[in-house]
């Protein structure tokens, strides 16, 4: 389950022109790379890649489209639903380019969003039932839009955008600061100065939680100093306190794009814009080593040139009593070799299986596998997320057991995200008690089968390339730089304590 080393997490930004008739609008992207073991990868964002996929149904708050001069109408139909899915965001002092707060400022987008929802690209959402790969459970805090709800903003942009009557319009949604319930440590940093419009950065921080003892931990939380630019934010632990000798005595970080550059480290959360607090089930806990310091690795994105002052704040919960089950966090995948899990494929050369995505393919595709020890013990799956680089089109993970066990079969696909999105990735948590959760244990087998497009229509990869002063596409290997590819099951297991 491991690797030889531990790695860390090196983040991209991509900005994309989308044009419509008349129209043009920028969106702005993040992404997580990779890190073994991985903390809590529970990304989510307001953009997306658009690969085809077969479309599930979300929770719905959409209403029957209507021909026109009859609706729908912003404030009775489409305001509900733009509260639920895309104010997180798209409003005054989030992290999106512009605000949907108010019909007037959502009108003008009426067009982008009908072809965002009609694609699925937004909200952000990979995982998708497929012809192959049917979701046994289903998710926890699903974003995805049911098609009434695709249908009633459709119809809204085809007939006009019109407002209808605003004493309709449902109460303006509260937008406070998420807080971690229960919080007992609230850990920031000195204040920090950003600015150049456009011009991303990746500062790492460094903290002390004043760790005397080895803590269980059952609920963690970012709250952004400066929502406007605070992009994303990751979370590590630094057990031997190597990050202090790095950080500059004066703002207490240092620059850190390949991640926080100190050894054995853990990833302790992820956060985005939308992310709630972190709160593990009753009973589930994990483990933050005494004396340990954090890392928070914040990616700002300022949209301006004016200059902000930023001290994003990290919220723990220290658990009140020994938990039952030990959260462990692991990215399964990234075999190099045969010797090592990857298992043969439709371009291997004549000496074996190998890591080798060939240029100017569009659907190419490396699986692994890995079994679990026979020391391994039974673990629940309690989430499941997908990681690849530029070239990641479609990434699944399924697992095999020797016999069906009680709800398990002995087949099953745990997850498919062919509209995986490098630039917003995240865990999907199975929603339910953890005794329904998928279990794993001493001989079942996981498979990791990644999807890539390493051709010059996957305009993010050709950008990378751009950057490095590549013009066409080049064979790809497994590997850490921006123009290398990995392929990654993020796993988070419960594993009961004796």
């Amino acid at each position: 389950m491991s690797r030889d080393a531990t790695r860390c997490i090196p983040v991209e930004y991509e900005e994309r022109q989308t044009s419509l008739p008349g129209r043009t609008w920028t969106r702005h992207n993040a992404s997580m790379r990779w890190l073994l073991p991985l903390g809590l990868l529970v990304l989510s964002a307001c953009s997306s890649s658009t690969p085809e996929a077969t479309p599930d149904a979300g929770p719905d708050t959409g209403t029957s489209p209507t021909e026109a001069g009859t609706g729908p109408f912003f404030h009775e139909d489409v305001e509900p639903i733009v509260q639920a899915h895309c104010q997180t965001c798209h409003r005054d002092g989030g992290i999106a380019p512009f605000s949907m707060l108010t019909y007037a400022s959502t009108k003008s987008w009426a067009e982008a969003m009908a072809l965002e929802v009609e694609q699925r690209t937004m909200p952000p959402w990979g995982a998708f039932d497929t012809d192959t790969c049917k979701h046994r459970l289903g998710f926890a805090d699903d974003m995805r839009l049911s098609q009434k709800e695709i249908d009633t903003i459709s119809a809204w942009a085809k007939n006009g955008a019109q407002e209808g009557d605003p004493k309709k319009a449902p109460p303006p949604k509260a937008f406070a600061k998420e807080m971690l319930p229960g919080a007992t440590d609230s850990l920031s940093y000195p204040p920090y100065s950003v600015t150049g419009a456009g011009k991303d950065q990746l500062r790492c921080f460094v903290v002390d939680p004043k760790l005397v003892e080895p803590t269980w931990i059952d609920g963690t939380h970012v709250v952004p100093g400066d929502p406007r630019v605070v992009h994303h934010v990751l979370v590590y632990t630094d057990p031997k306190g190597e990050s202090r000798a790095k950080a500059d005595p004066v703002t207490g970080g240092y620059e850190c794009f390949g991640g926080p550059q100190v050894s054995g480290t853990n990833l302790l959360l992820a956060w985005a814009p939308g992310v709630p607090a972190s709160q593990y089930p009753a009973g589930v806990g994990l483990l933050l080593p005494a004396g340990a310091l954090l890392v928070v690795q914040v990616h700002y994105h300022p949209h301006s040139v004016e200059t902000v002052t930023d001290a994003t704040t990290v919220q723990l919960r220290r658990a009140k009593e020994a938990p039952t089950w030990a959260a462990t966090i692991r990215l399964i995948g990234n075999a190099p070799s045969a010797a090592r899990g990857l298992l043969p494929g439709t371009d291997d050369p004549a000496s074996g299986p190998a890591f080798l995505i060939p240029a100017n393919k569009s659907a190419h595709e490396e699986t692994m596998e890995f079994t679990f020890p026979a020391s391994a013990p039974p673990v629940k799956i309690a989430s499941v997320g997908s990681h690849m680089h530029w070239l990641g089109k479609d990434l699944r993970v399924d697992i095999e057991r020797p016999a069906a066990r009680g709800a398990d079969p002995a087949k099953e696909c745990l997850l498919e995200t062919p509209r995986y999105d490098f630039n917003w990735q995240r865990g999907y948590a199975y929603a339910g008690p953890i005794d329904g959760l998928p279990t794993a244990q001493a001989g079942d087998k996981l498979r990791v089968r990644c999807t890539y497009d390493n051709s010059t229509g996957n305009r993010a990869m050709m950008k990378a390339l751009a950057e490095k002063k590549i013009t066409s596409p080049i064979d790809v290997s497994l590997g850490e730089e921006t123009t290398d590819e990995m392929c990654l099951g993020a796993f988070v297991f419960y594993a009961k304590l004796k």
